[in-house]
């Protein structure tokens, strides 16, 4: 492998390892982190579409931001192994 691939390699695989992170989330966990990452979607928003409060909406967004941290340590911490 050339040193010109080996950072598109890399940053194929972390963007692998999210997908499969956020892929494992709950599904309110995981509406409401995608709608505000990938939507651009306030948590005032995104509790206006799902008809919760703003404060569980914030709860699930803080919640998938953690578990995602987590999922992804464990991984690198496995490769690493």
């Amino acid at each position: 492998m050339s040193c010109s691939n080996k950072p598109k390699v890399e940053l194929q695989q972390q963007a692998d390892m999210m997908k499969g992170c956020i892929a494992k989330l709950p599904a309110v966990q995981k509406e409401a982190f995608l709608l505000n990452i990938e939507m651009g979607m306030t948590a005032a928003m995104i509790s206006d579409i799902a008809n919760v409060t703003l404060e569980a909406t914030k709860s699930r967004i803080r919640y998938a931001y953690q578990s995602i941290k987590q999922c992804i340590a464990n991984q690198r911490q496995e490769t690493t192994l």
